[in-house]
């Protein structure tokens, strides 16, 4: 037997109990990510972002890091592709008034 003065040794919980992390957190990062393939989920990404840093602050659940990277990754898939759009809008107009590929 085991004669340790500090008492028996356990396997215990050496954390406290586990938090929730944000369901719209999780969202809002996954759909930020899918928007370069879906072309319309970024926004809604940004939408969820938002949406889950309020719960948070109400439910005090994990999950904010998840909400922020939602939201940047959101905002800037949606920045890029707007500027993309732009761009090839731009380029359209180009050869249509201009009749022709070339930039000069």
């Amino acid at each position: 037997m085991d004669k340790s003065p500090f008492g028996p040794s356990g396997y215990g919980a050496p954390y406290g109990p586990s938090q929730n992390t944000n369901v719209l957190a999780i969202a809002s990062l996954v759909c930020s990510v899918l928007g370069p393939l879906t072309c319309v989920s970024a926004p809604a990404g940004i939408v969820l972002g938002h949406l889950a840093k309020k719960q948070i602050r109400q439910t005090r659940e994990a999950g904010e890091g998840l909400a922020v990277a939602g939201l940047w990754v959101g905002y800037i898939v949606t920045v890029v592709s707007l500027l993309v759009v732009i761009f090839y809008a731009v380029g359209f107009f180009w050869v249509f008034t201009r009749g022709t590929f070339l930039w000069f």
